[in-house]
């Protein structure tokens, strides 16, 4: 019962449209939450597949009851230990990777982020030293040949799909993931035209800190069960909501693209060539 599909990417590019999407599709099965990330390792932290093996991550696929696909939504299962492990488990599964513009994304990531936690800098800081220790790893997610690559050298089916094509079109871009998947491309689910993660910042970060906190510790733990029913509860979400004020991101400035793209332009090229597709509209002046 492990996924048939995986969607390892990228952040700030789409995935909780597409997971709020499929999870309406009839035949689709998706477990209750999206990012599960069961497989990264983060911020020097073990995985959860290192802490708890496989078995816990497949009874989260045990309620599927006959659907065609079945998916894991994580766009943090980027890189080459990650493209090993799924292949290991999965061999024939569908990869699926959503990119966006890199510079576009590295700043609505960055900005996300500012309104969760206490950063650490702030975005011109990040850019005019790319070296810098970064835990929430926000340049390096946009090395998309270099994630990507592992995942193409191993499995028979990698989909690339991008942010441009959904602003231009969800209706045509969900019909092709339904494609993909080889489900019902006639489905419309009432996320479709619906904005995800709107830009904002939480009124009392330490809030969102804690419960993030909470939810990882018991995760790690064997009341991991404690999580999943006040996740089912809709505490989390309520928390959320009563603590979340939405609001436009500072745009973008000339000398903040020129600069990313000049971060950006080698792996832009290369995944060119790895894909065969051309990405040369993100390193364009503007």
């Amino acid at each position: 019962m492990l996924p048939t599909f995986y969607c390892v990417g990228t952040q700030k590019a789409g995935t909780t449209w597409l997971y709020d999407c499929l999870v309406e599709h009839p035949d689709v099965f998706l477990p209750e939450h999206k990012e599960v990330n069961w497989f990264r390792a983060w911020a020097g932290k073990p995985s959860l597949y290192e802490g708890h093996g496989l078995a816990p991550y497949e009874r989260l696929f045990d309620e599927a009851n006959g659907q065609k696909a079945r998916g894991d939504i994580s766009p943090g299962l980027l890189g080459a230990r990650c493209a090993e492990i799924l292949h290991d488990i999965s061999p024939d599964a569908t990869v699926i990777a959503i990119l966006r513009d890199p510079a576009e994304r590295a700043h609505s990531h960055y900005h996300m982020l500012a309104g969760r936690h206490r950063m650490p800098f702030d975005f011109d800081e990040l850019l005019e030293d790319p070296t810098r220790e970064d835990p929430h790893e926000i340049l390096y997610e946009g090395y998309y040949a270099r994630h990507l690559r592992p995942f193409v050298e191993r499995f028979d089916r990698v989909v690339v799909l991008r942010f441009e094509d959904l602003r231009r079109g969800p209706e045509q871009l969900f019909e092709e993931v339904c494609r993909i998947l080889e489900v019902d491309p006639s489905v419309r689910p009432s996320a479709l035209t619906k904005k995800s993660n709107a830009a904002g910042s939480y009124r009392v970060r330490a809030l969102y800190e804690l419960r993030v906190a909470v939810a990882e510790r018991l995760a790690r733990s064997r009341f991991d069960w404690i999580r999943v029913a006040l996740r089912r509860a809709g505490l989390p979400r309520l928390v959320d909501r009563l603590g979340r004020k939405t609001a436009p991101n500072a745009p973008l400035t000339p000398r903040q693209r020129a600069r990313l793209q000049a971060i950006y332009a080698d792996d832009v090229r290369e995944l060119e060539a790895l894909l065969g597709q051309d990405f040369g509209a993100w390193l364009e002046p503007r």
